[in-house]
Parts: structure tokens; C-alpha cells; sequence
């Protein structure tokens, strides 16, 4: 197998076509449509140029302006508290992606949730937020990243 060189290309560098490509195969990743063919209509690129450019191209996500944080909350052991909790981070513009809940002990249940959020937004005041919710018991930051 011959050696594969590769480029990182701003994109308004590359023609609009390879940027429809990765539109189309975001478009079928997402679940957005049913099908390449649905994809490949709402994109307005044809079928050939799809499949001759699809494993070659990715789009490289911009992580710099995203941080990821690991908080541990204590909530009151009643109905609908994590719930609360989750839309509350949600709510705040925090992207979840892992959530570890302890079985309740003395009325109140651990949770560590990790989330994402742009940095655009304070932790320090996402977490004094939280901290007013119904049903919180105590929030503390345990990683950031």
C-alpha cells in the first residue's frame, strides 16, 4: 500500500462540493434522513461524487472553545430529582456525556455527571445555578478539562 499524505484545509479553501459531501454523510450520521439517497437530494451532490468522497474527507471538530467537566452533586432521594437535575444542566447549555448515580443512603443520592459546555459559558456560575435548584443537596466541580 502506498503512503497517504493528508492536509488540514481551512475550509473556505475547499471547493463546495467536498463540503457537501461531509453535509450529506453528517446528514445520514445524525439520523436526519432515512437514506444516502435522501442525503445526497438535500445536499444537491450526486450519488458518484458522494461515494468517490466520503471516506476521504472529515470534518475536524473546533474542540478549543469546549470544555469538558466532571461535577458530583448530592440530590434529596425523592421522584424526578435526577430528572430535575439533568434538565437544569441542559437548560444551562451543558452537552451531557456520562451520568453515574450511587444507590440513595440517608435520604440523598450521589451523582457525577460529566458534561460539555463552550467556554463561552461560566462554570463557576453554571454550578452557583445549580446549586439553587429544587432538590440539591450540595454541587462541587471534580475535574475540568
Amino acid at each position: 500500500m502506498a503512503k497517504q499524505n493528508y492536509y488540514v484545509v481551512r475550509e473556505d479553501a475547499l471547493p463546495k462540493i467536498i463540503i457537501k459531501v461531509t453535509e450529506a454523510e453528517n446528514l445520514i450520521k445524525s439520523g436526519a434522513v432515512k437514506s444516502t439517497s435522501e442525503a445526497i437530494r438535500k445536499t444537491g451532490i450526486s450519488r458518484s461524487v458522494f461515494y468517490k468522497y466520503r471516506n476521504s474527507v472529515v470534518k475536524l471538530e473546533n474542540n478549543s472553545q469546549k470544555t469538558v467537566v466532571s461535577i458530583s452533586a448530592i440530590l434529596k432521594d425523592k421522584i424526578g430529582m435526577l430528572s430535575d437535575f439533568i434538565n437544569n444542566l441542559y437548560d444551562l447549555g451543558a452537552n451531557i456525556l456520562t451520568i453515574n448515580q450511587e444507590n440513595p443512603q440517608n435520604g440523598a443520592a450521589v451523582v457525577t455527571v460529566t458534561y460539555r459546555v463552550n467556554k463561552s459559558v461560566s462554570n463557576e456560575e453554571l454550578l452557583k445555578k445549580l446549586k439553587t435548584c429544587k432538590g440539591v443537596i450540595a454541587v462541587n466541580k471534580v475535574e475540568e478539562n
